[in-house]
Protein backbone atom coordinates (compact mmCIF):
# COMPACT_ATOMS: atom_id res chain seq x y z
CA UNK A 1 0.00 0.00 0.00
CA UNK A 2 2.61 2.78 0.04
CA UNK A 3 2.10 4.10 -3.45
CA UNK A 4 3.26 7.41 -4.97
CA UNK A 5 0.98 8.89 -7.65
CA UNK A 6 1.61 11.88 -9.91
CA UNK A 7 -0.87 13.70 -12.16
CA UNK A 8 0.19 16.51 -14.49
CA UNK A 9 -2.45 18.81 -16.03
CA UNK A 10 -2.29 22.04 -18.01
CA UNK A 11 -4.66 24.92 -18.73
CA UNK A 12 -2.56 26.38 -21.58
CA UNK A 13 0.93 26.14 -23.18
CA UNK A 14 2.48 28.37 -20.47
CA UNK A 15 1.04 26.50 -17.45
CA UNK A 16 1.51 23.11 -15.80
CA UNK A 17 0.17 21.71 -12.52
CA UNK A 18 1.84 18.62 -11.07
CA UNK A 19 -0.05 16.96 -8.21
CA UNK A 20 1.85 14.25 -6.32
CA UNK A 21 0.54 12.13 -3.45
CA UNK A 22 3.14 10.14 -1.56
CA UNK A 23 3.82 8.38 1.73
CA UNK A 24 6.36 9.95 4.12
CA UNK A 25 7.62 9.05 7.60
CA UNK A 26 5.06 11.57 8.96
CA UNK A 27 2.10 10.15 7.01
CA UNK A 28 0.73 10.84 3.54
CA UNK A 29 1.72 14.08 1.83
CA UNK A 30 0.29 15.96 -1.13
CA UNK A 31 2.65 18.11 -3.20
CA UNK A 32 1.15 20.68 -5.59
CA UNK A 33 3.71 22.17 -8.00
CA UNK A 34 2.27 24.88 -10.29
CA UNK A 35 4.59 26.38 -12.92
CA UNK A 36 3.48 29.40 -14.97
CA UNK A 37 5.48 31.18 -17.67
CA UNK A 38 4.85 34.93 -17.27
CA UNK A 39 5.46 36.97 -20.41
CA UNK A 40 4.24 40.31 -21.75
CA UNK A 41 4.26 41.72 -18.23
CA UNK A 42 5.02 45.43 -17.71
CA UNK A 43 6.31 47.47 -14.78
CA UNK A 44 4.65 50.58 -13.33
CA UNK A 45 6.18 52.71 -16.14
CA UNK A 46 4.94 50.46 -18.92
CA UNK A 47 8.36 48.92 -19.64
CA UNK A 48 8.24 45.29 -20.78
CA UNK A 49 9.64 42.92 -18.17
CA UNK A 50 11.71 39.81 -18.97
CA UNK A 51 9.97 36.45 -19.19
CA UNK A 52 9.95 34.63 -15.84
CA UNK A 53 8.89 31.18 -14.69
CA UNK A 54 6.81 31.31 -11.50
CA UNK A 55 6.75 28.21 -9.32
CA UNK A 56 4.15 27.79 -6.58
CA UNK A 57 5.01 24.76 -4.45
CA UNK A 58 2.72 23.56 -1.64
CA UNK A 59 3.38 20.52 0.53
CA UNK A 60 0.49 19.34 2.72
CA UNK A 61 0.66 16.76 5.50
CA UNK A 62 -2.66 14.93 5.02
CA UNK A 63 -2.60 13.64 8.62
CA UNK A 64 -2.58 17.04 10.36
CA UNK A 65 -3.62 19.32 7.49
CA UNK A 66 -0.54 21.57 7.81
CA UNK A 67 0.81 23.12 4.58
CA UNK A 68 4.24 24.51 3.69
CA UNK A 69 4.18 26.93 0.72
CA UNK A 70 7.07 28.33 -1.32
CA UNK A 71 6.81 30.72 -4.28
CA UNK A 72 9.88 31.10 -6.50
CA UNK A 73 10.68 32.97 -9.70
CA UNK A 74 13.18 31.78 -12.31
CA UNK A 75 14.67 33.74 -15.24
CA UNK A 76 15.34 31.68 -18.40
CA UNK A 77 18.73 32.39 -19.97
CA UNK A 78 20.02 31.27 -23.36
CA UNK A 79 22.94 28.86 -23.14
CA UNK A 80 25.92 30.01 -25.19
CA UNK A 81 26.19 28.06 -28.45
CA UNK A 82 22.92 26.24 -27.81
CA UNK A 83 19.28 26.40 -28.88
CA UNK A 84 18.08 25.42 -25.40
CA UNK A 85 17.30 27.54 -22.37
CA UNK A 86 18.45 27.06 -18.81
CA UNK A 87 16.65 28.50 -15.81
CA UNK A 88 18.31 30.43 -12.98
CA UNK A 89 16.74 31.03 -9.60
CA UNK A 90 16.46 34.79 -9.06
CA UNK A 91 14.44 35.15 -5.89
CA UNK A 92 12.44 33.26 -3.33
CA UNK A 93 9.50 34.80 -1.52
CA UNK A 94 6.73 33.70 0.82
CA UNK A 95 8.85 30.92 2.34
CA UNK A 96 6.63 30.04 5.30
CA UNK A 97 7.91 27.30 7.60
CA UNK A 98 5.29 24.87 8.87
CA UNK A 99 5.99 21.99 11.26
CA UNK A 100 5.10 18.98 9.12
CA UNK A 101 5.15 16.55 12.05
CA UNK A 102 2.09 15.70 14.09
Amino acid sequence: GRVKTTLATSDNPSHVKILTKMPTINGDATVTDIKTLISNDVDINGNILPVVLKQELAITNETNGKTHTITRYFVPQKLEGSNSMEVDLVSKTEDVAVDMEE
